[in-house]
């Protein structure tokens, strides 16, 4: 079976059980095996695959009070992955693992 990635995000209403599209400005490229952590009204996504052989290490910002997508700019951010995990503890956000990419 072949697969693509997806760029779409949805939000799911607890109250009303209805799905709903996002439309928002600065979305990233589609990607899979992506991770992402949620801290305060911000959710954090770090790289992730858009295919078997192009992988991301770029660190993006979506905004729950205003809908708007941001690439974080850092000189130094780690290799290219997917398939890793992101956890927050107090002001700071860890990246454990994953495969592919430059050295990975």
């Amino acid at each position: 079976a072949k697969y693509t990635a997806l760029d779409d995000f949805y939000v799911f209403d607890l109250e009303t059980l209805i799905w709903t599209k996002i439309e928002a400005p600065n979305a990233p490229d589609a990607r899979y095996y992506h991770a992402g952590v949620v801290v305060g009204d911000k959710l954090y996504i770090f790289g992730g695959a858009k295919t078997n052989e192009v992988y991301h290490n770029d660190l993006l910002t979506f905004d729950f009070g205003t809908y708007t997508w941001e690439t974080i700019k850092i000189d130094d951010t780690p290799t290219s992955r997917a398939g890793h995990l992101l956890f927050h503890i107090g002001k700071k956000i860890y990246l454990y693992g994953g495969f592919g990419g430059e050295g990975g």
